[in-house]
């Protein structure tokens, strides 16, 4: 992979410095000591979110806020009248919606820069899983007007737009080959995030489809 070198001034400190990047990647607006300063208050600012979110959950709605950043992603619609099935559905999608969207416990410094590139995307595709999670179904995705949700007019387009960038995420996990136990750790939590994030996309679909009630086509289940 090709790195790239610029120099640029840090918009934080204002001192210049030269920075290298991946080809994939874009090239940094701090320095190294300020970079490192904003990962850590990132970090303990996304530490004291994930604490509070455990806090609410439990009480009145299973899922009280959204993510901070997010807001108008998550529509929450009046519940619906629940069937026994779907009931055992949304129980089993509450108890994994933040260990899915939650900030993992990692301890490797390649195990979080793997994170902290993937959680924008995270944020943004949780609006779906968190509108089901809620009482709610697709169908403010499908009837958008405002461009946010362009050509996904079904479940399955929801589907791909939902699971293909956390397939690009569990590929580049998979890359990683930690030496460390700690890399070793992180690779395998970091893995079992995708794996749940998947299962919360097959459970949304399905809870959806029983609030339409219409029964999941068995290509449909195949597919989740």
């Amino acid at each position: 992979m090709a790195v790239k070198q610029k120099r640029i001034r840090c918009t934080r400190c204002g001192e210049r410095e030269t920075v290298m990047r991946g080809e994939r990647g874009p090239a940094s607006i701090y320095c190294d000591l300020c970079r490192d300063e904003v990962k850590r208050e990132q970090n303990a600012l996304r530490a004291q979110a994930y604490r509070q979110r455990k806090a609410n959950y439990g009480g009145g709605s299973a899922l009280n806020a959204p993510p901070p950043g997010r807001a108008a992603d998550f529509v929450v619609v009046p519940r619906v009248t629940q069937e026994p099935m779907e009931q055992d559905e949304e129980d089993r999608l509450v108890a994994l919606f933040w260990e899915g969207f939650g900030v993992p416990d990692l301890h490797s410094e390649r195990g979080n820069e793997l994170y902290y590139d993937w959680v924008e995307t995270e944020e943004w595709i949780a609006g779906p899983i968190y509108t089901v999670a809620n009482g709610g179904t697709w169908d403010y995705v499908f009837t958008a007007q405002d461009g946010s949700f362009a050509a996904i007019g079904d479940i399955e387009a929801l589907l791909r737009w939902y699971t293909t960038p956390i397939e690009r995420f569990r590929k580049r996990v998979e890359e990683y080959h930690p030496r460390s136990e700690a890399g070793r750790i992180d690779r395998e939590t970091l893995l079992h995030k995708v794996a749940i994030l998947h299962e919360l996309g097959g459970l949304g679909a399905t809870i959806h489809t029983l609030r339409q009630g219409v029964k999941p086509s068995r290509d449909t289940q195949e597919d989740l």
